[in-house]
C-alpha cells in the first residue's frame, strides 16, 4: 500500500492541533533554525509529512523515532561530525534538530538516499540549511521535486 492510500485508511487516535498551534510551531522552527545556523554548519531539520490536524499520536511518534535513527544511522556511516542534536516535540508535531560539520550538498544527498529509499520515506520531511540558511532544494542535487501525498500536484504548490 502506498503512503497516499495509506494515510487515506488511518483512523488516527491522536489530538487535533489549532491552525495556531501549527503556525506558532512553524515560527518557532524559523527561530531554532536560526539560532543553530549562527553557529556556521550545516543543519537539518526533520519533520513528518502529515497531512491534517492530527500531528501527534503513537504511530506518528514511531515513525518520527524511526526517522531519525535513520537520519542518525546514515551520518554515523557515512562518517559526518555531529555539533548538536535536539528533538522538540508539541501538539503539533516533532522535530528533529542535527547540527553537521559537513558540505550541505552532501549532507541533502545523504537525507534523499533515505527518503528516496526507506519504506516510508515519502512520509519523511528532512531539510538542509547550508550555513548561510538556504535551504538545499531536492533540484540542487539532480532530484525531480516531490508531488503532494494526496492530489499529486507539486508537494511545494
Amino acid at each position: 500500500m502506498d503512503a497516499k492510500t495509506y494515510l487515506q485508511h488511518l483512523k488516527i487516535n491522536g489530538k487535533q492541533a489549532t491552525l495556531d498551534m501549527i503556525l506558532d510551531a512553524k515560527e518557532e522552527r524559523v527561530q531554532h533554525q536560526q539560532e543553530y545556523l549562527s553557529q556556521g554548519k550545516t543543519l537539518i531539520c526533520f519533520t513528518l509529512n502529515i497531512p491534517g490536524r492530527c500531528k501527534r499520536c503513537d504511530l506518528f511518534d514511531r515513525g518520527f523515532e524511526l526517522g531519525c535513527e535513520l537520519i542518525l544511522q546514515q551520518l554515523t556511516w557515512n562518517h559526518i561530525k555531529l555539533v548538536k542534536q535536539e528533538k522538540i516535540c508539541s501538539e503539533a508535531g516533532c522535530e528533529l534538530y542535527v547540527l553537521c560539520d559537513s558540505d550541505a550538498l552532501h549532507i541533502k544527498t545523504l537525507m534523499l538516499q533515505i527518503e528516496e529509499h526507506s519504506d516510508f520515506g515519502r512520509l519523511l520531511d528532512i531539510d538542509v540549511l547550508d550555513q548561510t540558511g538556504q535551504k538545499i532544494s531536492r533540484s540542487d542535487v539532480g532530484i525531480k521535486p516531490r508531488r503532494c501525498l494526496l492530489c499529486e500536484e507539486m508537494a511545494a504548490v
